[in-house]
């Protein structure tokens, strides 16, 4: 994990591909395969020297950090289907329990623990927690077969504004999507972008869980999803380098910016 200094901490929790080589070989995927179900290059995309950057070293295959550790089922924190509910493990071969509960106190706590203990430091006053998405809703996913805009922007409310009943709060107030919004499309010009709220992802446990008022340390942030047709060839996985060149550029200049709005 990468932590440097800021007062805007990112949190990057699918970033990674990397999995023990005694998990990798139980897992029916090609490496190819692999790369389609990670929101891969997104540690490029949003890790800066000038920003507190919390980045998972391994696969969501391993566990899902963004899910809470006691979540069950194929949406859970460790799944047996990828997002086209394929099976990951052959028959016979699923994670017992005390597997679970070993991977869930290897792999997913240290991050977690990680980011409460930065969210309680005064000098963090925002947090982001940055994913990529298909360009196509997944079987899995709220929006299956569904083509996706360029940027969602999430803060657990609804499309309109609104908080969610089962939720009961927002990650930070309806006002800043919009002025992070326009931010982006200034960013773009002269291009033009599709940044939407809250669809298809409101926000998943990170987002939710660490700025819960209920939690002590909680600070205001929102999730983001970048569409990976941006940045990637989908058949092939392989990344167009001067279009994550120019991502890179205007995320970083949009954490700057943001971060000088908080101040």
């Amino acid at each position: 994990m990468n932590l440097s200094t800021g007062s805007i901490l990112i949190s990057i929790p699918h970033c990674s591909t990397q999995i023990p080589p005694e998990l990798r070989q139980r897992i029916n995927f090609t490496n190819v395969h692999l790369k389609r179900e990670t929101d891969l290059l997104t540690d490029q995309l949003f890790d800066f020297k000038e920003f507190l950057t919390v980045k998972a070293p391994f696969s969501r295959y391993v566990v899902d950090l963004n899910r809470h550790r006691d979540s069950e089922g194929e949406k859970g924190v460790i799944v047996t289907t990828d997002f086209d509910n394929q099976p990951i493990y052959s028959a016979g071969d699923i994670p017992s329990s005390k597997e679970r509960q070993e991977r869930i106190e290897k792999y997913w706590l240290p991050y977690h623990q990680e980011l409460e203990q930065e969210l309680k430091s005064p000098s963090v006053r925002f947090f982001m927690d940055a994913h990529s998405m298909r360009p196509v809703g997944s079987a899995k996913a709220p929006d299956p077969r569904e083509e996706r805009a360029d940027i969602v922007l999430s803060n657990l409310g609804t499309t309109t504004g609104k908080i969610r009943p089962e939720i009961g709060y927002l990650s930070c107030p309806w006002e800043w999507l919009l002025i992070a919004e326009g931010i982006l499309e200034e960013l773009w010009r002269p291009h033009p972008v599709e940044i939407v709220f809250n669809d298809p992802y409101y926000g998943g446990y990170i987002t939710q869980r660490y700025s819960d008022p209920r939690w002590q340390g909680h600070k205001p942030g929102l999730q983001i999803e970048v569409n990976r047709k941006l940045y990637l060839n989908w058949d092939t996985q392989e990344p167009l380098s001067h279009k994550i060149t120019q991502l890179r550029q205007i995320f970083g200049e949009f954490l700057q910016r943001w971060s000088k709005w908080l101040s």
